[in-house]
């Protein structure tokens, strides 16, 4: 099996957590795993304050747009949906990005829930695609 469909995220999705021969943790126990990271005490809590004060912001902003009568119109859905994956984009680059610099955490200290995490953070740089069909519908009018 080639490395490029191991480094999937669906083949971990499926096969479990299968990079023990790229990404060997068994090295360290879990406490030398986090002594190797360094607590970031001003950036992650710089991550999570920014954070959670923008995503309190976005929250009311999605709500009147969805209740507005001119959701009908796909201009305000494409708005809609693009919200709402700038919220998913700031939790996981801002707020859990803050709790994992509090928490010193390296890759090995939690494999999963990183490479979960980062596949869906760089999967919101999809997006640009979604906002440019955005940008032209707005041209065109």
């Amino acid at each position: 099996m080639s490395v490029d469909l191991q480094m999937a995220y669906i083949y971990t999705v499926i096969h479990g957590y299968p990079y023990e021969p790229l990404y060997d943790c068994s090295t360290k126990t879990m406490e030398e795993w986090y002594a190797t990271g360094a607590v970031q005490l001003p950036l992650g809590i710089y991550f999570l304050v920014t954070g959670t004060i923008l995503e309190s912001l976005y929250l009311p902003c999605l709500v009147s747009i969805w209740r507005s009568k001119l959701f009908r119109n796909s201009c305000y859905k494409i708005m809609f949906f693009l919200g709402v994956l700038d919220m998913w984009s700031l939790f996981v680059n801002s707020i859990m990005t803050g709790y994992f610099a509090l928490k010193g955490a390296v890759f090995c200290t939690n494999p999963v829930t990183l490479l979960t995490l980062g596949a869906f953070g760089c999967g919101e740089y999809l997006k640009f695609k979604i906002e440019i069909t955005r940008q032209a519908e707005i041209a065109g009018h």
